[in-house]
């Protein structure tokens, strides 16, 4: 039989098997938390770390828009400016969830502004590709970074596009067609 060591508090004996227990489950946190870096189904339990950039694939800027092209859509009440969307400028990547549009933002006084943009519906954000010039011709963004889509009155279009015609939970809504059809008949995608 196993006698306690004498110099050993009573207090000090009855603390091993919780001290024991405590660092058997604080090895077993690191070797599950190792496991779930690399698994890639795990949940976001990491999503503050940052994650591997996908390469993205050059866009091919459309064709200038046309005022036969264009679709109008509203933005909201509270927006001073009026909307409208190039038809023919519509592409998604449904592997990425993306929609590309060209759209026209046309300002109480009449100044025009053409942007070449990429929305993702999985990460609710976007990108501008080009600006359009007053000779019909893309000016390449210099700022070529992923934002995300905000509810400021000058970028709330994009929370109209998101919400009523390109995404639906997460995902892009149908194909470009039927996204085309939806902002011509003014169907959103609860709608639709």
């Amino acid at each position: 039989m196993k006698k306690d060591n004498p110099h050993q508090s009573r207090s000090a004996r009855k603390c091993k098997p919780w001290y024991a227990l405590g660092m058997t489950m604080l090895f077993l946190m690191f070797v599950s938390t190792a496991h779930a870096e690399d698994n890639e189904f795990s949940d976001d339990a990491f999503a503050d770390r940052p994650k591997k950039a996908k390469e993205e694939v050059a866009v091919v800027l459309p064709a200038f828009p046309e005022a036969k092209n264009l679709l109008p859509f509203n933005a909201g009440p509270a927006d001073q400016r009026s909307y409208a969307l190039d038809a023919k400028s519509i592409s998604v990547d449904k592997q990425d969830h993306t929609v590309y549009y060209t759209i026209v933002t046309t300002s109480h006084s009449g100044a025009r502004t053409i942007n070449h943009e990429g929305l993702r519906c999985g990460s609710h954000d976007y990108k501008q590709y080009a600006y359009g010039r007053e000779d019909g011709t893309w000016a390449r963004a210099r700022i070529n970074k992923w934002r995300p889509i905000s509810t400021r009155a000058h970028t709330r279009f994009r929370v109209a596009l998101s919400r009523d015609y390109f995404c639906d939970v997460g995902l892009v809504s149908g194909t470009a067609e039927q996204i085309v059809e939806r902002v011509k008949d003014k169907k959103p995608v609860e709608d639709w």
